[in-house]
């Protein structure tokens, strides 16, 4: 099992293994959540070539890039109506859990020092998921961590 996101589906399109690759649904608690965020582009406030940064970003965040960002299985894409192309990209990973979980979606967590309490997930979940911390005390563990990385924050 990898934990991923929609982002992996154009990685793995080419993949040797693909046939054996499937998408699941994300678990669930007491309420349906998840988190998206899309491809992102900024141009910096003091960059010397303005003009041609605003064009750049007028085309990616239109119609005709989104389509080339589905058909291409990159990411699902953010502009209205655009969605099918992701979609019909990849038919075999059924790329449409992602599409339908945006309904759900919430904002991506931030602090101060993001790097501090998200990379502890990189150590601890493969270890929940292969059995070498068990669920609950793995979680816990993490929590704890991330919850004193936050309050160093302070």
């Amino acid at each position: 099992m990898l934990w991923s996101g929609n982002w992996s589906a154009a990685v793995f399109k080419d993949s040797p293994v693909k046939e054996s690759i499937r998408t699941a649904p994300l678990p669930q608690g007491s309420e349906t959540a998840n988190v998206i965020h899309g491809i992102g582009n900024a141009m910096a406030a003091e960059g010397k070539n303005k003009a041609a940064a605003a064009a750049f970003l007028a085309f990616v965040s239109g119609e005709a890039a989104n389509i080339i960002q589905a058909e291409e299985g990159a990411a699902n894409p953010a502009y209205e109506g655009t969605a099918t192309a992701y979609v019909e990209a990849l038919p075999e990973f059924d790329l449409q859990k992602f599409i339908d979980n945006a309904a759900d979606a919430r904002p991506y967590p931030v602090s101060k020092n993001t790097g501090a309490w998200l990379s502890l997930e990189s150590d601890y979940f493969p270890r929940i998921l292969n059995g070498e911390l068990e669920v609950e005390a793995g979680l816990g563990e993490l929590a704890e961590k991330m919850n004193q990385a936050l309050a160093d924050e302070q």
